[in-house]
């Protein structure tokens, strides 16, 4: 390979609202209002650092840029717990800490998300770009496709705009649910493999009182997809794959997680990046919070997120396709 791709999910909030502290329609996990917790709706004993959290981002094995530099106004105040590592080892295992105020996964089990009033529509910015290069994707199509779709989007609810313009920039309005938009993404651009895409609460404006702007990797089909392989063996032509990013109750990458889908079977592999490659023998997340499912049979089925030594922090149900990447940001969610 000319260079390590390092697999993510590439998801960052520029509009988080003004300053620190608790955000709106956000609900006190046990430790109480402490600041913090953005992602997932719950604010947390845990400290948000002033530089923002990432919430996965690209990088690349040659000291690429990362991308996804999470709240733009560098807020969140620092709670009674500040961040801590969650898990460690080259498996990325260990406890991570469910359930404890303060920690950073303290709002795991209290997680709730405010529904939004009847007939509400959410405006939401992308930023779509290559994983390996950072460029902005230009001229590609975003839909939201209903969440009843099954796997198809033959009847989108909405459509961005516009094309993405050169930079990679584009805008959406859709329905709303109480997870975000009431459906997934579908975006596709020529030369790029085609992305299914779930991000909740993130673009969830009764969060974070704005506009948010999603930030997308698109996977090239030349070199990325190949080089993708070259770690994880062959790609399945006729099964999807689900690439994620793990998150903790303030939005940081957390190790020590193990990640499933109701949809794998014996000829699926699971892989999680370890030390900025992907690696089909680790048990779990490393301070990066991603992986990938590799040959996942297509349909619709439910993503669980499982705190090492401990038990499921997220469960989200996520259309796989043929052909196809599926997304997925997994903050805490409701359980």
């Amino acid at each position: 390979m000319s260079r390590a791709v390092v697999v993510s999910l590439a998801v960052s909030l520029a509009a988080c609202g003004e300053g620190g502290g608790d955000l709106p329609g956000a609900t006190s996990g046990p430790g109480g209002a402490g600041g913090g917790g953005q992602r997932g709706g719950v604010s947390e004993g845990g400290a948000a650092s002033s530089g923002g959290s990432s919430g996965g981002g690209v990088a690349t094995g040659d000291g690429g840029s990362a991308v996804g530099e999470g709240r733009s106004d560098g807020g969140g105040a620092t709670g009674t717990g500040g961040p801590s590592d969650a898990g460690s080892g080259a498996d990325g295992g260990g406890s991570a800490d469910s359930g404890t105020p303060g920690s950073p996964t303290g709002c795991v089990g209290h997680v709730t998300w405010p529904a939004p009033d009847a007939g509400t529509w959410y405006t939401v910015h992308f930023l779509l770009v290559d994983l390996q290069t950072d460029a902005g994707v230009a001229d590609a199509t975003i839909a939201l496709c209903p969440s009843d779709a099954g796997t198809s989007c033959a009847n989108p609810s909405a459509q961005a705009d516009n094309y993405s313009d050169s930079s990679g920039a584009a805008t959406l309005t859709g329905p709303a649910s109480t997870g975000g938009l009431d459906g997934f993404l579908q975006i596709t651009a020529s030369d790029y493999v085609p992305l299914l895409g779930y991000f909740p609460a993130v673009d969830n404006v009764a969060f974070y009182g704005a506009s948010p702007t999603i930030r997308v990797a698109m996977i090239a089909t030349t070199p990325t997809f190949q080089e993708m392989e070259a770690q994880v063996g062959s790609f399945s032509s006729s099964r999807g794959h689900v690439l994620f990013t793990v998150t903790d109750c303030g939005g940081r990458p957390l190790a020590g997680v193990t990640v499933a889908c109701s949809l794998s079977d014996a000829s699926s592999t699971t892989a999680y990046e370890m030390g900025g490659m992907l690696s089909t023998s680790a048990t779990a997340t490393d301070a990066s919070g991603r992986g990938l499912l590799v040959n996942v049979e297509p349909g619709v089925g439910t993503l669980t997120a499982t705190l090492k030594g401990s038990g499921p922090m997220s469960r989200i149900d996520v259309a796989v396709r043929a052909a196809a990447v599926t997304e997925v940001a997994l903050p805490p969610t409701p359980l």
